[in-house]
């Protein structure tokens, strides 16, 4: 996280996410909350024990997700390979098979 000095923006104004969701305006900038912010239980501060196991859980489920992308974009290039190797059919069908008689229907 950068201090509240790097750089300015809109302060926020969070009163129920503790300035711990991405639509907390210092959160989402990846800066500290300040004395201009006009939070309530702010939790977004340095050395806040809420604040790291928010940030950790979050690289944990993107880390999830990307696994989960590896396993299905895995299991369709299986599937590629599998319908790759099966022999296609014929895209004609024959309406007159000799084996079969014709069958007649009556509306």
């Amino acid at each position: 996280m950068l201090s509240t000095d790097d750089f300015t923006h809109k302060r926020c104004n969070c009163r129920k996410s503790r300035c711990l969701k991405k639509y907390c305006e210092c959160f989402f900038t990846k800066t500290f909350c300040s004395g201009a912010c006009s939070c309530l239980q702010c939790e977004n501060y340095e050395g806040s024990k809420m604040l790291m196991d928010t940030l950790e859980k979050g690289e944990e489920e993107k880390q999830k997700e990307h696994d989960r992308k590896q396993i299905r974009d895995g299991k369709l290039k299986e599937k590629l390979i599998k319908l790759e190797s099966v022999p296609r059919r014929s895209s004609t069908v024959n309406i007159f098979d000799s084996k079969k008689s014709p069958t007649i229907f009556s509306i």
